[in-house]
């Protein structure tokens, strides 16, 4: 099975890195004891590899010689026995205080409740049950083709503004996106409109090419005509002379500035 191959390669890759450890260190006598039959060890059917059973082949737990040596404690004397130093090799092998488990081989929850401590899982699942990937894998696929995204409502939308004039006029003028130098226009242009391709995009002419833009960037350019005569009325009356208006003004008298003066008693 797949899990059972997995297991294999980690065993094998564990085993490969004890190998390339030096003899002597935290954990040697246990690496010693073990030796190459790691796999064997570790797949017993009185026990299984457990979280204090790691801690025990790497030395790195509740040990007061490996707490010494990260900080945590101010000495690495056991504190049952008071050796000199509390490492893994001496709780499994030489602490007193561990003798009962070390002989008769139980925990301290079949001391304390009379068996071992199950977990949740075996509460629900029988004892001869076996977990197939193959059918986790079909129940995962299934679940991942019926999942949707959920459509997301944008509650406040906001609109480009847009010149009224943009979508008759005949140049436009193109606003520069990049980084402007000191005294350089904003807009480049004007530009001629060669088609309107969407409300959004249109093609001009830029430097003698056709350019793809978006309306954003645009805005629509104004010339002035050339027959002004055309468009500007005609005065009907002649413009005044200076008799005219000097007879128009009016004077008025200059008001007079009065003071006031208080007394004093």
């Amino acid at each position: 099975m797949l899990l059972e191959a997995e297991r294999r390669r980690s065993i094998s890759r564990w085993q490969r890195r004890l190998s390339e450890l030096p003899p002597s260190g935290p954990g040697a006598i246990v690496r010693g004891a073990i030796g190459g039959e790691l796999e064997a060890w570790t797949g017993r059917a009185h026990g299984a590899l457990t979280y204090r059973v790691t801690q025990i082949l790497t030395g790195h737990g509740v040990f007061e010689a490996y707490l010494y040596r990260i900080g945590r404690r101010d000495t690495p004397i056991c504190l049952f026995c008071r050796a000199t130093r509390d490492t893994a090799a001496h709780t499994l092998l030489f602490c007193p205080f561990w003798a009962e488990q070390r002989y008769t081989g139980a925990s301290p929850a079949e001391y304390v409740y009379g068996t071992t401590l199950r977990i949740p899982g075996e509460f629900i699942f029988p004892d001869d049950f076996t977990p197939n990937p193959h059918a986790f894998l079909e129940e995962f696929r299934e679940y991942m083709r019926k999942v949707k995204p959920v459509p997301v409502d944008h509650r406040h939308k906001k609109h480009a503004f847009l010149f009224k004039d943009l979508y008759t006029c005949t140049h436009v003028f193109l606003r520069v996106g990049s980084t402007k130098k000191a005294l350089e226009r904003p807009y480049t242009g004007p530009h001629k409109i060669i088609e309107r391709i969407s409300d959004r995009i249109f093609d001009i002419d830029v430097n003698g090419g056709k350019r793809s833009v978006s309306v954003e960037n645009l805005k629509p350019a104004h010339f002035v005509r050339d027959n002004l005569s055309d468009i500007v009325p005609q005065l009907e009356q002649p413009l005044n002379t200076s008799s005219n208006l000097r007879s128009t003004l009016r004077t008025y008298a200059r008001p007079k500035k009065v003071t006031f003066t208080h007394s004093t008693m």
